[in-house]
């Protein structure tokens, strides 16, 4: 019995593909992305500088996952809303907005943990 293309597997590089070529197509459409990325990259240079332990690698490394996952599904949200709903209305809206709050939330979270983590690295400096 012939596949049909729905059923074709992908082949793992394939799969990783279509992944990073998600991660590009994000990063050129999503400035709010672009933003996460870099604050991340910052966070990660600091971490460096200050030297800080496993253990607060480990929870940048996380939170760092979740905003930028939390970015990228708020993202995907949003522009099947696009297609699905072409006229804006009150429930589309809401859905929108209580994605966009989730994206909130990890941020502010994130902006806590770094908080936690560094205020004291770079209070000794001082």
């Amino acid at each position: 019995m012939a596949k049909n293309l729905k059923e074709k597997k992908h082949t793992l590089f394939a799969s990783f593909k279509c992944a990073f070529r998600g991660v590009g197509e994000a990063w050129i459409s999503e400035k709010s992305l672009r933003i996460h990325f870099y604050l991340a990259f910052l966070v990660i240079i600091l971490g460096f500088i200050f030297q800080i332990s496993r253990t607060e690698w480990l929870f940048i490394t996380m939170i760092i996952a979740l905003v930028l996952t939390t970015e990228m599904v708020n993202t995907a949200v949003e522009k099947i809303l696009d297609l699905v709903c072409k006229e804006a209305n009150g429930e589309v809206r809401f859905i929108k907005d209580l994605f966009a709050a989730i994206v909130l939330i990890a941020a502010l979270g994130s902006l806590i943990i770094g908080a936690i983590i560094f205020i004291p690295k770079i209070a000794v400096l001082f």
